[in-house]
């Protein structure tokens, strides 16, 4: 059975006058399959990943991006420019990728993500944002969001209690953020 999300989805495209879209999409997984049995690609990827920041606002104790940002900052690493930022979507793009996943650390922490949806968004990917609450944190900043054509997002909820998630999150406080950000999100 296929998810209400993803008929409105298929529905939309064809609303904006992409009635092929959604055999395109269909077509994919055959495609993929027939691919690795001939050792040949024959279709892009279906979801791409692309993590615009290992910086974060939280030290959940099973994750080491915000470390590494750290780490990179100290050895004078640079993250990418918004200019090959925009360059890796289109070549998402390029490459006929239907979903991307907007991650990281925290990827509302990089200023270029709200434009780096958008652009997917332009070139016909589904965008999706995976976040621990901050980008959600007021309705304004939710509306905005999904005002760019932001199709879904993901949030974790880290504990049956306020007191698990909070310590698996590191901070005090991250229980009662997610829950404004559901809020803000129905």
């Amino acid at each position: 059975m296929i998810r209400n999300s993803y008929l409105t989805v298929l529905w939309n495209q064809v609303r904006k006058g992409r009635v092929l879209w959604p055999l395109k999409q269909a077509m994919k997984w055959p495609a993929l399959r027939l691919g690795r049995k001939i050792a040949k690609p024959l279709s892009g990827p279906i979801h791409g990943t692309f993590f615009t920041t290992y910086s974060c606002n939280l030290r959940c104790h099973f994750c080491d991006l915000p470390y590494r940002h750290i780490e990179y900052k100290k050895a004078g690493k640079q993250e990418l420019g918004l200019e090959e930022k925009l360059q890796v979507v289109e070549d998402f793009a390029s490459i006929g990728t239907t979903a991307i996943g907007f991650t990281g650390g925290e990827p509302m922490l990089d200023p270029d993500t709200p434009a780096l949806i958008k652009r997917a968004v332009d070139l016909s990917i589904l965008a999706h944002l995976s976040s621990n609450g901050f980008a959600f944190k007021t309705r304004q900043a939710t509306e905005g969001l999904f005002d760019l054509g932001l199709h879904g997002v993901s949030i974790s909820i880290d504990g049956a209690c306020e007191a698990t998630h909070n310590r698996i999150r590191g901070s005090e406080k991250s229980y009662d953020d997610v829950l404004i950000s559901l809020r803000n999100l129905i």
